[in-house]
C-alpha cells in the first residue's frame, strides 16, 4: 500500500529568516574552505590572496588540486582577489548568525543571474538544509532527483491559480509521478507561499510539525524541489517539495 501525504503552509510575511551557525563542513560545502578546517573565514581569504600572489609573481601554485577548487569561490575558473573578497563577504554574512552555502550566497550577491540559474542553486541549497536538519535526527541524506524537480516545478508554477494540493485539473501531485521513472512506496508534498529566499521557505517548513515530519522522515530517499514567482504579485514566490521513498537507485540522482 502506498502512503500519500500532503502538508500545506502559506505565509505572506517576507522577513522571516533561518538562524544557523558559522561552520561549513567539507562534507556539506568545501567551496571556500581552502585550509580544510571545516570553516570558511578570514584565514581562507588570506590563503586565496597568497595563492593569487604566487600565481601572479612566480607563475606557480602553492595549493593542492582540492584546495584550488575550494579557492575558486566564484567558480569562474580563476583564482584572484575577487575570490578572497567573496569569502570575506560570506564570512561577514555568517557572522550575523545566518546560514547557507557559499555557492548560494554568491548567487544572491551578483547581478545578471537568470531565473533558471537561481532555481538550480536554490534547489541544491534547500536540499543541503534538509539534509543538515535530517542529520540531527539520525536520518540519512535525501538525494535530489531531477525528474521529481520537474514535477515540483510544475506544481510551484500552478500554485498561484489555487494554493492547494489539488491541482487546477483536479488531480494531485502523486498522480503526476511516472512509476517507471520513480517507483515509490511513499510520497509526500510540502508547499509554501513566501518570498524566493531558501531560508524563508525552509524555516516555514521547519516550524510546522507536519512539514517538518515530511522533511525528516527517515525512510524517505529522494526529493524534488520547485520554485516559481507569482505572475500577478511582485515578490511572492511559491515553493513545492516532493518526497518519495524508493528502494532502488534512480537515474540522475545526486546529493548536493
Amino acid at each position: 500500500m502506498k502512503l500519500k501525504l500532503a502538508a500545506v503552509l502559506s505565509c505572506i510575511v517576507l522577513s522571516a529568516a533561518f538562524t544557523g551557525g558559522f561552520s561549513a563542513s567539507a562534507a556539506d560545502n568545501a567551496l571556500g574552505d581552502v585550509n580544510g578546517d571545516g570553516m570558511v573565514d578570514s584565514s581562507d581569504a588570506t590563503k586565496i590572496l597568497m595563492e593569487y600572489s604566487a600565481l601572479s609573481v612566480k607563475g606557480s601554485s602553492t595549493l593542492s588540486a582540492a584546495q584550488k577548487k575550494a579557492a575558486d569561490a566564484d567558480k569562474n575558473g580563476r583564482i584572484d582577489a575577487s575570490d578572497s573578497s567573496l569569502v570575506m563577504q560570506y564570512y561577514a554574512y555568517l557572522s550575523t548568525g545566518k546560514s547557507g552555502s557559499l555557492e548560494y550566497f554568491s548567487m544572491n550577491s551578483r547581478s545578471g543571474v537568470s531565473e533558471s540559474q537561481y532555481r538550480s542553486a536554490s534547489i541544491d541549497e534547500m536540499v543541503r538544509q534538509f539534509n543538515k536538519e535530517r542529520s540531527t535526527f539520525g536520518a540519512p541524506p535525501l538525494k535530489v532527483l531531477p525528474y521529481l524537480c520537474d514535477i515540483a516545478d510544475i506544481r510551484a508554477g500552478e500554485l498561484y491559480k489555487g494554493f492547494s494540493h489539488t491541482r487546477p485539473n483536479g488531480t494531485q501531485v502523486f498522480d503526476m509521478i511516472d512509476e517507471r521513472k520513480a517507483p515509490f512506496m511513499y510520497a509526500a508534498e510540502n508547499i509554501a507561499m513566501c518570498d524566493k529566499n531558501v531560508d524563508t521557505a525552509f524555516k516555514l517548513w521547519v516550524d510546522s510539525p507536519s512539514h517538518h515530519n515530511a522533511m525528516i522522515r527517515r525512510e524517505s530517499t529522494h526529493v524534488g524541489i520547485g520554485l516559481r514567482p507569482d505572475p500577478n504579485v511582485n515578490g511572492r514566490w511559491y515553493w513545492a517539495a516532493v518526497f518519495i521513498e524508493c528502494g532502488s537507485s534512480l537515474s540522475g540522482e545526486y546529493i548536493p
